[in-house]
């Protein structure tokens, strides 16, 4: 989702209960897990880092009250330079614990989109995704632009803001709904498309992976076929599953195959190399020498 939608959807949650500087916490708190476009350098340098990227540690439950305690760093130091003293119950209950609803709702949005979220982080460094929206959608982006633009100019008010919220909730609906009918046509392996009806359908029929794009209404278009790998893939990379570069291909990948080469074996992700998703953009692939070495 986009950072207006996230401020908006705060807004919308938190407006009623809470005012003033409790509800800026709670948009901050909304905000700002999407400061990690900032960090993805971290990881390009140094493939230990690979969770620190967009759409990484910020985005998982144990990165929330990180954020939170963030927006409340930045609050003492703004009372401090203002001559305030605000006792820590004050504190916690008007800027922590708001901030922290914030980054929660960031999170639960940002979980219903591809490519997921680490969610469990640090006990689970995998992604996960309910998978109705392809990343940001631009209907919600576009209406929550709207929507500001109109209440900046005067033009709505904050009782607009539950039209607002029950436009957004039935877009998810929708969505959700269109997923349902798009895995019972195709299975559980689809990847929506910025087109609502159209869908990336990703086949696992054992040795190969079978991808081709396909709409609800009509029959799927040209499919190509990735052969997983040759014999002993996965267990080829026995011994370098906990290796920096394997560790972020799989964390950036839809799909892995295995491809032997001069010298060693080339692991990827054919939907990213061949450009049937194009993010996340970087490390799509890593070769294993046979001597033991590993390259990105």
């Amino acid at each position: 989702m986009d950072s207006i939608t996230h401020a908006l959807a705060a807004i919308l949650v938190f407006s009623t209960p809470i005012r003033g500087a409790a509800l800026l916490s709670a948009v901050l708190g909304a905000v700002l897990p999407d400061c990690d476009v900032l960090l993805h350098a971290l990881s390009d340098r140094d493939p230990r880092l690979f969770i620190f990227t967009h759409g990484g540690f910020t985005h998982s439950l144990g990165g929330t009250p990180v954020i939170a305690a963030g927006v409340t760093a930045g609050f003492i130091a703004w009372a401090g330079a203002t001559g305030q003293d605000p006792s820590l119950p004050a504190i916690m209950g008007t800027i922590f614990f708001p901030a922290l609803g914030g980054a929660l709702t960031h999170v639960t949005l940002d979980l219903l989109a591809f490519p997921g979220i680490p969610l469990l982080y640090p006990f689970r460094e995998r992604k996960m995704t309910v998978g109705i929206f392809p990343g940001p959608s631009i209907l919600l982006l576009l209406t929550s632009i709207g929507f500001l633009c109109l209440f900046l100019s005067g033009l709505a008010t904050m009782e607009w803001l539950q039209g607002y919220g029950i436009f957004l909730g039935g877009v998810i609906v929708a969505r959700a709904g269109i997923r349902g009918i798009a895995e019972i046509r195709f299975g559980r392996g689809t990847v929506p498309t910025i087109n609502p009806l159209k869908w990336l359908v990703v086949s696992d029929c054992g040795d190969t992976y079978h991808v081709f794009f396909a709409s609800l209404f009509s029959g799927p278009g040209e499919e190509r076929v990735y052969p997983k790998g040759s014999a002993g893939f996965p267990e080829n990379l026995s011994g370098h599953g906990k290796d920096p570069e394997v560790r972020r291909l799989f964390y950036n990948s839809y799909i892995v195959v295995a491809k032997r080469e001069e010298g060693g074996t080339l692991f990827y992700d054919p939907l990213r190399e061949d450009k049937f998703i194009f993010y996340p953009p970087r490390h799509t692939r890593v070769f294993i020498r046979n001597d033991g070495g590993g390259e990105g």
